[in-house]
């Protein structure tokens, strides 16, 4: 089992770097496929002033259709992270965490995000409050990630999530799969190509998070990041996978994919079959935008509710896959 996780690797840092490409990140998603709900939560420090935090709120709804909610804020983040309306409380370092949202959100569907950035609209009350929990040690990237350009910290975690989602006059009971991650480090994404997470369950009560990236040096792109892990009970096995499921660029997602992975523990074929899947966009020093906004963003970024199947049984995951934008 690795090291116990410490409240300073968990928690934002207290004292900011005089470094002005320095950015620090939360991310959580998660998918219950049985209720055909998910999310994806962001929390990163604003690139003009990072003493702001930049929440971002995607809700997958069992219609099809979308909730997006992005905002700017500061509060006190002694805890974890916390913006505007958005919360992160770390409970328990590498145990758990809880993460609750109340305010406004934007109905919205996928032609809507497909034809550009997405203009103003009308809100809806979205109450969001979702337990992580883990058994599973961290997995601590961060001697993989120095040559990156997105962090030199980097953290992931599988875990369960169990709470409510609750818009409309409806609330939605969520108990299904649940990834986080944390980095820190100088964020610059001139030279980004392309990038996958993926991370889902399997059989045996194992776990699965695998990331890939390329670079693009003057037209030269370079497979930089080839790295994954399995968890069982308490232990990590390294894991690789010879056939990432990258995008291409100019081409909408399709709804669904193929991969391999490949441990010591075992050779897993996985089918993933893709519900629900959400475009933004983001610049080169991570600004971001919701939909695909031409003009405005270097990488375009797919978020999706995915559902995997290994060895005849269904499992809960989620693909994050980009590409550079046209």
């Amino acid at each position: 089992m690795s090291e116990q996780v410490s409240w300073e690797q968990e928690l934002p840092v207290k004292t900011l770097p005089d470094d002005p490409s320095f950015r620090e990140n939360y991310c959580t998603w998660g998918y219950d496929r049985e209720r055909a709900i998910g999310f994806w939560i962001h929390m990163g420090r604003w690139p003009l002033d990072t003493r702001i935090w930049r929440e971002q709120v995607l809700v997958y709804l069992p219609d099809g259709d979308f909730l997006v909610h992005r905002a700017w804020g500061y509060r006190d983040s002694g805890k974890g992270p916390s913006s505007a309306l958005l919360s992160l409380v770390c409970e328990e370092p590498g145990r758990s965490w809880r993460f609750q949202y109340r305010g406004p959100a934007r109905r919205t569907d996928n032609a809507e995000l497909q034809a550009g950035g997405l203009i103003e609209g009308p809100q809806i009350l979205l109450d969001l409050d979702l337990q992580f929990s883990s058994t599973f040690p961290v997995w601590d990237l961060s001697k993989d990630v120095q040559n990156q350009d997105w962090a030199k910290f980097h953290m992931e975690q599988n875990g369960r999530v169990t709470g409510t989602i609750a818009y409309d006059q409806q609330q939605v009971h969520m108990d299904g799969f649940v990834w986080r991650d944390h980095s820190r480090g100088p964020r610059e994404l001139s030279r980004h190509n392309r990038h996958v997470f993926v991370n889902g369950d399997l059989p045996d009560n194992r776990s699965f998070a695998m990331t890939f990236l390329e670079h693009n040096d003057n037209g030269r792109v370079s497979l930089s990041l080839n790295k994954g892990v399995i968890w069982s009970g308490d232990a990590i096995y390294p894991a690789s996978s010879p056939n990432p499921p990258f995008l291409e660029p100019g081409q909408s997602p399709t709804d669904d994919y193929a991969m391999t992975i490949v441990s010591d523990i075992g050779t897993y074929d996985l089918h993933a079959s893709i519900p629900c899947s959400i475009p933004h966009t983001s610049s080169k020093s991570y600004n971001v935008y919701d939909g695909i906004a031409r003009g405005l963003g270097h990488i375009l970024c797919y978020e999706q509710g995915t559902i995997f199947t290994v060895e005849g049984q269904q499992f809960n995951g989620h693909s994050e896959r980009s590409h550079l934008m046209e």
